[in-house]
């Protein structure tokens, strides 16, 4: 399979992996990277109900996880950090040449990902939200997250390989999509007045 026409998108690019507390942004990294990613993963305390199945896993990231994988010719440097509550500068520079963004989503805590869906709008960053296939549809998706229909829903098992890598593909053209609209509409504004 090949990837977008040479110049859609770049060769090698960054992209980050974006969601709430326990969404699966380690895991999903974990499963795509060709290298031993970097993790920087701590214990969590229990959750206080005790036998919440929608509850995150025993660990959350600190600052950083970072891995590497090829996808159709295209290195992506997958990069995620801890939720900008905790290290709100962080995000803001790691983001800096982002090629896009993957927004991780857990159903049944669906508006805990809100604001990382409208960080990734606010910075013009072009982004998919990816749903892990836990039984909700996508209008359920959509009321919880405040979503419209033009904005681009994948499901995504951040625990399996090939679905990590299908997600990735699907950025990759909403990537190559906006780069020939841009460079599209930069042409038709013709010569800036001076």
């Amino acid at each position: 399979m090949t990837g977008p026409p040479t110049g859609t998108v770049r060769r090698r690019a960054k992209v980050l992996v974006l969601g709430a507390t326990g969404t699966g942004k380690t895991t999903f990294i974990g499963s795509a990277s060709d290298i031993d990613p970097i993790a920087t993963d701590v214990p969590m305390a229990p959750p206080i109900d005790g036998d919440d199945p929608s509850a995150p896993g025993p660990t959350t990231t600190a600052a950083i996880d970072v891995g590497r994988v090829d996808v159709d010719g295209h290195t992506l440097l997958l990069v995620a950090t801890a939720p900008p509550q905790r290290v709100p500068e962080l995000r803001d520079d790691l983001g800096r040449g982002a090629a896009g963004a993957i927004v991780l989503v857990d159903p049944a805590r669906a508006s805990d990902s809100y604001p990382d869906i409208v960080a990734a709008s606010d910075g013009r960053l072009p982004f998919l939200v990816a749903v892990n296939p836990i039984g909700r549809d996508r209008t359920s998706i959509d009321a919880a997250l405040r979503m419209g229909p033009d904005v681009p829903v994948s499901v995504c098992d951040a625990r399996d390989r090939a679905s990590v890598k299908a997600t990735l593909r699907e950025l990759l053209d909403i990537v190559a999509t906006t780069t020939i609209v841009e460079a599209t509409a930069t042409a038709t504004a013709g010569p800036a007045a001076g």
